[in-house]
């Protein structure tokens, strides 16, 4: 140490601080070779400069990341640090001790030969945060071991941004968006059909059902507290409730939880929301006499390593990895079979982001709205989205509605042979005829209604997705199947919007397996 602190001296460079204070006023002590940063909720926390064992270029290294953590998020500020270190280690730099002599040209030889490497595997895009060091370096802490003609070098290399959207491009069957006719109807109905009520498996259910309707980053939801779900209705008494979440948004200059979109909650997973809060009430936020924010998808122990720190507030928060391990757990506990691969179904929240980023497209969202949806900063990401768009809706026949529908098991009726097995045959008013949309005298009787009270749904189209639905079993439920494939061909003729096409595919697949549970009969 003392070697370092003369040749600052002989530099006229000051000591490092042993705490700085980041961006959101936060504060991030140095007084070790492990920085902890403020990143809330995320998992990656800490800086580890020691990795350079190097003295001078360790100091330099640390100058740059105060620099990133002052100006920066903590999060930018990680991940930069991260790729330095780890390109560095690959070349064999970090472990290495150098003499001031050779200090310079080892720094230049380990630079070049990452660069090397990631232009001969098509990665340049990935040396920015290197490049960005050293160009700093040069110019604030040059006697460390940088040299000014080669920063100017480095600066003048053009280094291309990330490929973008490959995996929604290619449609990829593990990681990219979930097939729109087979996997998304079969994340669907497991969600109406779980039911267990253990602690776990509420937050399990709850994190598929919000990427779903929101799309988001897991960042944005762990952030998620419980004060953040509001009833806009609340002081009319008489009005139904009408439920908002506020989502945390997570721009790279805001802090954490100061920018939120609100978003309107359907009534299902409005009741979702409230039935976990509800649950949550038997854990205690309380830590050091302390009631602590109580954080929507809630931890039952507190993290150690942010007990006492800036972020303590964060303490009884899911990390990232935490969420992502919610919808991986839920989609295996439910034993999802992907019908695309025949293998079990990978469920991330990415490809759920990319599934409702699809839909958003295919319904019509325009590239501002949809990068608003996603939180991103401006529309240049969201374009690959819209080139899917002519491919999105998939042309269901026939034999891939008979095929699938028993894989995706959107039907749930019981099947009778006739009105005096099933319930209400007795009553004329409940007997159901299905009525197609081009041809509105073509008349097939289907089956009776299992309704006590008078249906709100929307017969007979609604029908075969409902569990009060007795369909006969010798009725002509194959004329049905080509009556919905018929209109549907023609919907999507006839309209731009692909949608009022696509809002026929669960039915239809409901119908086809109506008509092999009926032909197995």
């Amino acid at each position: 140490m003392n070697s370092l602190n003369e040749f600052l001296a002989e530099i006229g460079h000051e000591e490092l601080p042993r705490m700085v204070v980041d961006r959101n006023g936060l504060r991030v002590f140095t007084d070790s070779d492990c920085w902890r940063l403020n990143t809330a909720g995320q998992d990656k926390d800490a800086i580890n400069v020691g990795r350079l064992k190097d003295h001078v270029l360790r100091y330099a290294f640390s100058r740059y990341m105060i620099y990133r953590i002052e100006r920066h998020s903590p999060a930018t500020a990680i991940s930069a640090a991260y790729c330095i270190l780890s390109q560095l280690e690959k070349v064999g730099f970090l472990r290495k001790h150098y003499e001031s002599d050779d200090r310079e040209l080892a720094l230049i030889d380990a630079v070049s030969n990452v660069l090397s490497g990631l232009r001969s595997n098509n990665r340049v895009s990935e040396f920015y945060d290197l490049a960005r060091w050293y160009i700093w370096g040069a110019d604030h802490t040059l006697e460390c071991g940088f040299n000014y003609e080669f920063a100017l070098q480095l600066s003048r290399i053009k280094i291309p941004g990330g490929v973008k959207g490959e995996a929604v491009r290619s449609k990829d069957s593990e990681v990219g968006p979930l097939h729109f006719e087979l996997e998304e109807p079969l994340v669907r109905r497991a969600l109406l059909e779980d039911e267990s009520e253990s602690f776990e498996h509420r937050q399990q259910r709850l994190a598929v059902a919000l990427c779903l309707a929101f799309g988001r980053n897991p960042l944005n939801y762990v952030r998620l507290r419980e004060e953040d779900f509001i009833n806009l209705t609340a002081d009319f008494s008489e009005a139904p409730p009408l439920w908002q979440l506020n989502i945390p948004r997570i721009k790279k200059r805001a802090s954490p939880r100061e920018l939120f979109r609100a978003e309107t909650c359907d009534p299902k997973l409005a009741a979702m929301i409230q039935d976990l809060i509800n649950y949550n009430k038997q854990h205690s936020t309380c830590l050091n006499g302390r009631e602590l924010p109580r954080s929507l998808f809630l931890r039952q122990s507190p993290i150690p390593r942010l007990v006492g720190t800036d972020s303590e507030d964060y303490a009884f928060c899911k990390t990232t990895s935490d969420f992502q391990m919610l919808i991986s757990s839920w989609a295996r506990r439910m034993k999802l079979t992907s019908p695309v691969t025949g293998c079990q179904l990978r469920l991330t929240s990415r490809r759920l982001r990319y599934t409702f980023a699809c839909n958003m497209a295919r319904q019509g969202a325009s590239r501002a709205a949809l990068a608003e949806m996603l939180d991103h900063t401006d529309t240049q990401h969201v374009g690959v989205y819209y080139e899917l768009f002519d491919e999105m809706v998939a042309m269901l026949d026939k034999a891939l509605a008979l095929k699938m529908g028993k894989v995706i098991g959107w039907f749930k009726g019981k099947i009778v042979d006739g009105n005096e097995q099933a319930i209400n045959g007795d009553n004329p008013d409940k007997y159901l005829f299905f009525v197609g949309e081009e041809n509105p005298q073509e008349q097939i009787e289907i089956g009776v209604c299992g309704k006590r009270r008078l249906c709100h749904l929307d017969p007979p189209y609604t029908c075969y997705l409902c569990p009060k639905f007795q369909p006969y079993r010798h009725a002509d439920h194959e004329r049905v199947l080509r009556i919905l494939l018929e209109d549907r061909q023609a919907r999507l003729n006839k309209y731009d919007n692909n949608r009022l096409g696509i809002q026929l595919d669960d039915v239809i697949l409901a119908v086809g397996q109506a008509v092999m549970a009926c032909r197995e009969l």
